[in-house]
């Protein structure tokens, strides 16, 4: 403790390199794997310098479902802390009371820069916040290389456009019969390579919509 403050160390360099560097202990501890490893993360002016793979668990279904109950989450409360002060995540109330944690705009933007999520469309649905913890709920259900392969619902549609885009240069008269098809592409869903394996929506007693997520699912077998 040679800072003279609780759970802080630092390291004192000679002085032609600066000011000493000072490293809160907590933050370090959460930010360490099971076997006490520390993971650097990618440089950015969010400030957090370490992962775990409870923080890519974290960053995975934020970004997958947007929305989570915080007893769900793969994280230590001095964790979230750090998440919050540096505005990647904020917190809510459900109406049965349960703490809700959402990511935000900035978070997103900031999990876009890891190399696990490069080039991949997040799932974006700001006011359904119960629609969105129950999909969390079914991801999290899911085995955790299913949870890998998840693609979320504008990615779901790209991959439809795909398929039309294949059937226009290989199966013309099927292309001819779906381009004026309606449809819809689901909440999210399992792909093994360019194959859907799994689809999820959730729904509620007045769903209306739920022909168009299976015109989706029968075009994409």
């Amino acid at each position: 403790n040679p800072c003279g403050t609780q759970n802080q160390f630092c390291f004192l360099p000679p002085s032609s390199l600066g000011s000493p560097a000072v490293f809160d202990c907590d933050e370090i501890a959460a930010s360490a794997t099971p076997d006490g490893e520390v993971i650097a993360m990618p440089r950015s002016s969010v400030g957090i310098r370490h992962i775990n793979e409870r923080d890519m668990e974290a960053f995975r279904v934020l970004w997958n479902c947007q929305h989570i109950e915080r007893a769900k989450l793969p994280l230590t409360d001095n964790r979230l802390k750090v998440y919050e002060k540096q505005g990647l995540i904020d917190r809510c109330r459900d109406t049965n009371d349960k703490q809700i944690i959402r990511c935000t705009a900035k978070g997103r933007k900031y999990i876009s820069k890891l190399p696990e999520f490069a080039g991949r469309k997040p799932y974006i649905s700001h006011t359904a916040t119960a629609h969105n913890c129950r999909l969390a709920e079914a991801y999290l259900s899911l085995t955790p290389e299913q949870q890998r392969n998840w693609r979320t619902e504008r990615e779901l549609a790209d991959l439809y456009h795909d398929r039309l885009a294949d059937l226009w240069q290989h199966d013309y008269d099927r292309w001819c019969e779906l381009r004026e098809r309606e449809w819809s592409s689901c909440d999210g869903g399992v792909v093994e390579g360019e194959q859907v394996i799994m689809l999820v929506e959730v729904i509620t007693e007045n769903y209306t919509t739920l022909e168009l997520k299976e015109a989706y699912g029968e075009v994409m077998n």
